[in-house]
């Protein structure tokens, strides 16, 4: 999960590079395959949404970065080393930790 985080804070910004990122706690192995593809959501938006944006209007779509509760849920997981969703904060749910 460090080295996830790490690596997405070196990509971070980079042009044409995107990212959806879930946080949960539970395995979550081949998110777009079956329903987790609908079901597994970001800042209210699902995978299979995301992707379709990503793909019929790429210069609008944005990172869907989730921190969730897996710094608690599993000791050793640190914080993303860099800044995630807007500089305000005014699109961070503080009660799931999701970032939109």
């Amino acid at each position: 999960m460090n080295t996830l985080r790490e690596n997405y804070c070196a990509i971070q910004a980079k042009t044409g590079i995107h990212a959806f990122l879930s946080a949960l706690s539970t395995t979550q192995h081949t998110q777009i395959t079956g329903t987790k593809f609908y079901d597994t959501t970001v800042g209210g938006v699902s995978i299979a949404d995301w992707l379709k944006d990503a793909i019929s209007a790429p210069d609008g779509v944005t990172d869907k970065i989730a921190t969730g509760t897996l710094e608690a849920d599993y000791p050793g997981v640190l914080p993303f080393p860099c800044a995630v969703g807007s500089p305000s904060g005014a699109l961070l749910d503080t009660t799931t930790g999701v970032v939109d």
